[in-house]
C-alpha cells in the first residue's frame, strides 16, 4: 500500500523490479529486508516481494508580528496528512486580516502534504486612510492606529494625452499624523508634449527632421527641384496639408513640372530652311533644305545628309544647310544648240 512495484512482464533470468512510492510517501525495504531499489533480481525460483513505504515527514510552523497579535499552533515535524489546527489572536487595536497564503479561516485546519509555514497578517482597525489620484481613483486605502505616518503610495501616475506629459507634483492636503479618518490626492504638473516632424523630398530622400510642440502648425523652407532637360520645377506644397501637430507627423514635397521650350534655328547659304521655331523638349519635328536654284543640297553642318530630317527637341540648336553649285548640263534637246 501507499505505493506500486514495476515488475516486467517477460520472464526471464534476471529482472529488475522498481518500488514507486505514492506521493507523500518513501520506500523503505522489501519484504525480506533488501534496501535497494531498483533491485536486481536473478529468478531461478517463484518469488514474491512486498514493498514497504512509509509517510513522509514535514515541518509545520506558524508566525506571526508579535507586536499585533499571537499565534495558537504548535509547530514541529509530522508525519504526512496530519491534521492540525491554528489560529490567530489580535491585540488590541489590531485584527486578523489573512494568513501569508491569503486564506482567511481562524482557526484553520491543515493537513499537512508538504513542508508549509504559515504568517499570520494584522492591520489596525482604528481609521482608514485613502489615498486617491487626480481623478479621483483611489490608489489605496489603508488602516492606521492613532499618531501613525501614513505611507503614501509610491510614484502615482496620470496617463499622457497627445498634448501633455504628467509629472508627479505632491499629495493635497499635506500628509500628517493619523488623527482620523483623512483623504489625500495626488497632484501632477503638465508639460506640453513636443512631437517629431520629418520632412520628405518627392523621392522619399531626408530633407530634414524638426520637433513641434502639440497644437502649433509647423513649418519649413520651400525645397528646391533639380530642373532636368525636360522639365522646369516649382514646389507645389506638401502632403498631406500641412496642420497643427497632434502626433509624429510625416510630409513629404511635391512639385509643378513646366515642360521646357527650345529654340530650332535654322540657316542656309545659297537655299533656304523650312523648320525653325519654338517647340517643347521631346517634339519630333521636320525641317528641309530647299536649294536656291543653281545648287543641290549637300549636308547640314552637323555632317547629315538626310533632307528633309527628322528632329526630337531636347535642347536649344542651330541648324545650317550646305548646297553646292550644279554641275553639267541639265534638260538637254536634240534641238537646242550645245
Amino acid at each position: 500500500t501507499n505505493g506500486s512495484v514495476s515488475v516486467p512482464q517477460n520472464q526471464c533470468d534476471e529482472m529488475e523490479v522498481i518500488a514507486i512510492p505514492d506521493y507523500g510517501y518513501h520506500f523503505v525495504q522489501w519484504s525480506v529486508g533488501n534496501t535497494e531499489n531498483p533491485r536486481s533480481i536473478e529468478l531461478t525460483k517463484d518469488t514474491v516481494f512486498s514493498a514497504e513505504f512509509a509517510p513522509n515527514i514535514y515541518s509545520f510552523s506558524a508566525s506571526c508580528n508579535e507586536n499585533y497579535g499571537s499565534v495558537q499552533a504548535t509547530n514541529g515535524n509530522y508525519e504526512y496528512l496530519t491534521e492540525l489546527t491554528i489560529s490567530a489572536t489580535a491585540n488590541e487595536g489590531y485584527h486578523f486580516v489573512q494568513w501569508s497564503d491569503g486564506n482567511t479561516d481562524n482557526p484553520r485546519t491543515i493537513i499537512l502534504s508538504q513542508d508549509t509555514s504559515f504568517t499570520a497578517e494584522f492591520a489596525p482597525n482604528i481609521y482608514v486612510i485613502t489615498f486617491m489620484n487626480d481623478d479621483s481613483t483611489v490608489i489605496s486605502a489603508q488602516q492606521y492606529g492613532y499618531g501613525q505616518m501614513p505611507i503614501a503610495p509610491e510614484f502615482p501616475t496620470k496617463a499622457a494625452t497627445a498634448e501633455y506629459t504628467y509629472t508627479f507634483a505632491g499629495w493635497i492636503p499635506e500628509i500628517v499624523a493619523v488623527i482620523g479618518d483623512a483623504t489625500y490626492k495626488a497632484t501632477f504638473n503638465a508639460t506640453k508634449n513636443s512631437y517629431s516632424i520629418t520632412w520628405l523630398n518627392e523621392d522619399g530622400s531626408l530633407i530634414d527632421q524638426t520637433t513641434v510642440e502639440y497644437g502649433v502648425v509647423p513649418t519649413h523652407a520651400d525645397p528646391i527641384k533639380e530642373n532636368t532637360a525636360e522639365y522646369t520645377y516649382t514646389f507645389a506644397g506638401w502632403i498631406p496639408n500641412v496642420v497643427a501637430v497632434t502626433c509624429d507627423a510625416t510630409y513629404r514635397a511635391t512639385f509643378n513640372g513646366e515642360v521646357n521650350m527650345y529654340s530650332i534655328t535654322t540657316s542656309a547659304i545659297n537655299g533656304e530652311v523650312e523648320g525653325a521655331g519654338i517647340y517643347a523638349y521631346g517634339t519630333e519635328i521636320e525641317i528641309k533644305a530647299i536649294p536656291a536654284e543653281g545648287y543641290t543640297f549637300d549636308q547640314w553642318s552637323d555632317s547629315v545628309k538626310d533632307n528633309p530630317r527628322t528632329i526630337i527637341v531636347t535642347s536649344d540648336a542651330e541648324y545650317t544647310a550646305l548646297f553646292i553649285q550644279s554641275q553639267g548640263i541639265d534638260d538637254v534637246y536634240a534641238t537646242d544648240p550645245v
